[in-house]
């Protein structure tokens, strides 16, 4: 009964079966940056104009900052194809 269960045992380790082994591999996704319309005058009580351009420039901040991040991954992304390109050779 011992040998049964070690026989049960090892045939997973058997050598039978070839070995898989997933190589990592790296998708890239294609971004687009945000384009903006064209700045447009409005008639509004000043307080009122210098609300909105105080939130226009953090809204555009925010964009600058997801633009930088987009464009980090483009740079990253090049180079891990490049190494595969040089792992394939």
């Amino acid at each position: 009964m011992v040998l049964l269960s070690f026989s049960f045992l090892f045939v997973g380790c058997s050598s039978k079966e070839p070995q898989i082994v997933f190589k990592p591999k790296v998708e890239c996704f294609k971004f687009e940056k945000y384009v903006f319309s064209e700045q447009v005058d409005i008639e509004a009580p000043e307080y009122i104009l210098n609300l909105a351009k105080l939130r226009s420039e953090e809204l555009n901040g925010g964009i600058a900052f997801y633009e930088s991040q987009i464009d980090r991954y483009i740079a990253w992304c090049k180079g891990q194809e490049e190494k595969a390109k040089e792992v394939n050779k």
